[in-house]
């Protein structure tokens, strides 16, 4: 093993030392007449979770509400609210998200309340399995096929619609697409991808917490980031450097800038965040699992730091 690699394993295995308490992955409950339903197991109302999570309610009947708190009244303890208002419930369809903090946290529905139509989070205990949707890989220099893929690192199928796809500060909201763990999906010449830029995934929203606007000013809601260039400050860097629960960007790293016809690739595992785990390959794999093995050689200093550092 030459020194670089051995300085490359040495700090890969440093990463996956702390890399499970910075996991960030999706749980999604369904909100219709039986209450609230997790997806993952069909049954009503705990869900447990990792601190950084994001809770992803979808109606599947309309007429209901998703409210923070224990007492069933239209404001609740304002960790959450699917109606600050107070005075409508939603349509079948609707998505609401949260990222989650520590603790315990305990909701309901406002108009079913009374019927037992409450739930429970527990977060900061061993989680159950999960969807973890992640940017895997980037091409975008015109030469061949630009692309965006995304991937499920979780252990549990996950569903990307309304997940909102941010290139270079202009988003696009996903249709439904249902990913098994280790699944990839990719999203051919969309618009926006430039030599220097970045992209955003957001969780979906279709209605907003306490807020008018979309999931893309809900800065708790991105789930995943990458820029690339010759220079940092790339669009949205400045959300993606204040996420905690886990960090997603350094602010002024960057990935490499590839070359003609190469892409950039994810290369760190679930829970690994950054510019450090995204490295340049001369061959683009869209919708499979990411070329980690063939790198493209550095040609100056520079660029090994930029790979290496």
């Amino acid at each position: 093993m030459t020194r670089r690699f051995a300085l490359s394993a040495f700090i890969v295995a440093a990463a996956l030392a702390v890399a499970r308490g910075a996991v960030a992955g999706q749980a999604f409950v369904l909100v219709d007449s039986d209450f609230f339903q997790d997806t993952r197991s069909l049954t009503a109302t705990t869900n447990t979770l990792n601190e950084g999570d994001v809770v992803i309610w979808r109606w599947v009947q309309s007429g209901h509400t998703v409210t923070s708190g224990t007492t069933g009244s239209a404001a609740g303890d304002g960790k959450f609210n699917s109606d600050p208002s107070g005075t409508t419930t939603h349509n079948l369809g609707t998505l609401f998200s949260w990222k989650t903090t520590s603790g315990t946290v305990s909701y309901y529905c406002r108009p079913h309340f009374a019927f037992g139509s409450t739930g429970t989070i527990n977060v900061g205990v061993p989680a159950t399995q999960e969807a973890d949707f992640r940017i895997t890989e980037v091409r975008f220099d015109g030469a061949g096929s630009n692309f965006v893929e995304i991937a499920n690192l979780g252990d549990a199928v996950g569903d990307l619609a309304a997940f909102r796809l941010v290139i270079n500060g202009t988003a696009t909201t996903l249709a439904s697409q249902v990913l098994n763990p280790g699944d990839h999906k990719t999203f051919p010449d969309p618009a926006g991808l430039t030599t220097s830029g970045s992209v955003a995934l957001y969780a979906p929203n279709t209605i907003s917490n306490a807020n008018p606007t979309s999931a893309l000013t809900e800065a708790t809601l991105m789930v995943d980031y990458v820029e690339w260039g010759t220079t940092g400050g790339q669009a949205l860097e400045s959300v993606a450097v204040t996420t905690t629960s886990p960090l997603l960007w350094t602010a002024g790293q960057f990935a490499p800038q590839a070359a003609s016809g190469h892409s950039i690739v994810f290369c760190g595992i679930r829970g690994q965040y950054g510019a450090g785990f995204w490295n340049e390959t001369k061959f683009p794999t869209p919708a499979a699992v990411n070329d980690c093995v063939n790198p493209t050689l550095p040609s100056t200093w520079g660029r090994i730091k930029t790979l290496y550092r």
